[in-house]
């Protein structure tokens, strides 16, 4: 085997299922169950910055037979306090290859709760997921 045969792979991974998230930690990483479905749920980058482009993949298949979601999801965002009641609509997305990208990018660092919902055989699906933009106000004093 000569070394051209292995360029293809990097760190035992092949390069072309690298892509803008390989080499990225993400900030949240959760699975979980929710009523039918499993939930895969990754933000990008490891710290969003205010001002930063940042995303959020978002992945759902159903418990019984693993088939992949298909259908839209809409994405929401609030600001993580207990006196905020506005929401605003990130967008509303078709699957990826199974995956669903949201991008976003916050003006102000804080607390946020992030939204994604979606609609099966008439069952509402809302799943909250909490993003922190920016450094704490713990770690802000210098």
């Amino acid at each position: 085997m000569c070394s051209s045969d292995l360029a293809h792979h990097v760190l035992g991974r092949p390069s072309y299922s690298l892509n803008e998230d390989s080499n990225t930690p993400p900030r949240i990483q959760i699975e979980l169950l929710v009523g039918d479905y499993s939930i895969n749920y990754m933000a990008f980058p490891a710290f969003p910055k205010p001002n930063e482009q940042g995303r959020i993949n978002f992945y759902a298949s159903r418990i019984d037979n693993g088939k992949s979601y298909s259908g839209e999801v809409t994405f929401k965002i609030k600001n993580d306090s207990w006196f905020s009641s506005k929401t605003e609509t990130l967008g509303t997305q078709t699957a990826d290859d199974h995956v669903y990208h949201q991008s976003f990018m916050f003006k102000e660092g804080g607390d946020y709760i992030i939204s994604a919902e979606f609609q099966d055989n008439n069952t509402p699906y809302k799943i909250d997921f909490p993003l922190r933009v920016g450094r704490s106000e713990e770690h802000t004093s210098e």
